[in-house]
């Protein structure tokens, strides 16, 4: 039974340079094929939440994200991941903008929240006398 261990442990390393390079499919197939060897592997289960967030499957990615806290609660890389991803969901469903955004997109009914503006350039000197 190395052989197939030894595919798997490579399917790990294929999987990170798939999703480095923004395959995220491809490496979220990788790491399905690994859980199917370890369906309790929670390293295993948070990648595959990551490439699956990346995706666009929120859903899928929070419950994979739970499962794996579930299996390693003394994981706080894990924990971290699943809070960030269910606050950004929270936001995202009640149309709430993250804190310290500008005031006007804190009021309901704000739904989409770009980045916050740059700062403002400082004044220049009045040029006439006029100020």
């Amino acid at each position: 039974m190395v052989g197939p261990s030894l595919t798997v442990a490579q399917d790990a390393g294929l999987a990170r340079e798939q999703f480095a390079q923004g395959e995220h499919d491809a490496a979220a197939a990788a790491w399905e094929a690994r859980l199917e060897v370890n369906p309790f592997d929670p390293a295993d289960l948070n990648n595959l939440a990551v490439a699956k967030a990346a995706r666009g499957d929120y859903q899928a990615a929070r419950e994979l994200l739970q499962r794996a806290v579930r299996l390693a609660p003394g994981r706080e890389d894990i924990a971290a991941n699943l809070a960030r991803l269910t606050d950004w969901m929270d936001r995202q469903r009640d149309g709430i903008a993250p804190p310290g955004a500008h005031p006007a997109l804190q009021q309901p009914g704000a739904r989409v929240v770009p980045p916050e503006p740059p700062a403002p350039w400082p004044r220049r000197a009045a040029v006439g006398g006029r100020g």
